[in-house]
């Protein structure tokens, strides 16, 4: 398994929620937001590109929230 796709299965896993869209990109949002979306920074950086999008978690059944504009920021 890829390191990214363990990172959003770990913390899936732990009820954190990945959320966002292709425009605003992706951030978990929960209450260990910060230890999360670090290792989602780190995960991404070791894949030399960035797969992450609405299609790539689909086709690897990866959960992630619509994007919702409140919730995205009241997680800054």
């Amino acid at each position: 398994m890829r390191k990214l796709e363990e990172v959003i299965q770990n913390a899936a896993a732990v009820g954190e929620q990945l959320m966002g869209d292709d425009v605003n990109g992706f951030k978990f949002v929960g209450n260990e937001q910060s230890y999360w979306n670090k290792m989602l920074e780190d995960a991404i950086q070791s894949e030399r590109m960035n797969p992450l999008d609405t299609n790539w978690l689909s086709e690897n059944n990866l959960p992630y929230l619509d994007f919702d504009y409140d919730l995205w920021y009241a997680h800054e």
